[in-house]
């Protein structure tokens, strides 16, 4: 069946990046590629009918000061327009998955609650049949660990050495994950009642936490919606590494490819 499958990266995310696997160097074999990007070089042999879209923005944990970032809602609005635009030319019936990384499914959440109301945007709310979340914080998390993400995490687009103005400051997306968070407890009562359960969830969570951490980034409670019908499962990585697969061998690939095909 025909389908659109749309990636969403999250905190220090890039839209390639975040689902690019690199071999270790001695791992690496004259016939074998270097990386694997499973949307692109994987998904498509699985779904040869499936039109792979990936969302970008600017995720960045931190933020000089002439620097903006923008918020949960913004995102929500550009990530629904975009989507839009892009099947403004489909005439075939195309039902939509998401499969979100980190802050992204905060994203995705936001945009199908906004589309829920808004006219222009509620063909995806009709069309969407599923979301993969991968290590999603819908309940608070710690802010340091945030920061520790960060430093063993850079940003794909912020290498070591570029120079700053002033010292860096926390972006505003991070308000959106800290306790009492106005934006997460909206979207806790806009993303529940009678949507949920129209659409199959499932949420993938983190067993191992990243080197030097004191706790998992995002806790195996905080990565839960913990719904009626929420499929949940581990992924035996860490919070970056639990959405990159090296094969079509990959276990986890495999899992994830027979849920986007329980969604149809």
């Amino acid at each position: 069946p025909f389908r659109s499958i749309v990636f969403i990266h999250g905190i220090n995310g890039d839209p390639i990046k975040t689902w690019e696997y690199v071999r270790p160097s001695n791992d690496r074999k004259s016939n074998a590629a270097e990386t694997v990007l499973w949307p692109r070089d994987l998904l498509p042999r699985a779904f040869p009918n499936a039109r792979v879209l990936s969302f970008g923005y600017n995720g960045n944990l931190y933020r000089n000061r002439n620097e903006s970032t923008p918020n949960i809602r913004e995102l929500a609005h550009a990530l629904l327009s975009d989507l839009t635009g892009q099947r403004q030319d489909i005439k075939l019936h195309r039902p939509i998955i998401f499969i979100a990384h980190c802050l992204g499914g905060l994203v995705v959440r936001k945009a199908l609650h906004v589309a829920t109301y808004n006219v222009r945007f509620h063909g995806v709310f009709e069309e969407t049949i599923g979301i993969l979340f991968f290590g999603t914080p819908h309940i608070p998390s710690a802010i340091d660990a945030w920061d520790h993400y960060a430093k063993f995490y850079p940003s794909f687009d912020r290498p070591a050495g570029r120079l700053s103005i002033g010292r860096p400051k926390r972006s505003r997306l991070v308000k959106t994950l800290q306790r009492d968070s106005e934006e997460l407890i909206d979207l806790m009562t806009g993303f529940s009642g009678n949507t949920v359960p129209r659409w199959a969830i499932v949420s993938f969570y983190e067993p191992v936490k990243i080197p030097g951490a004191k706790a998992l980034i995002v806790s195996a409670t905080a990565a839960q919606l913990d719904i009626p019908d929420e499929i949940q499962r581990p992924i035996h990585a860490d919070h970056a590494t639990m959405c990159r697969f090296w094969s079509e061998r990959d276990p986890t690939f495999r899992e994830v490819c027979a849920e986007i095909k329980n969604m149809t």
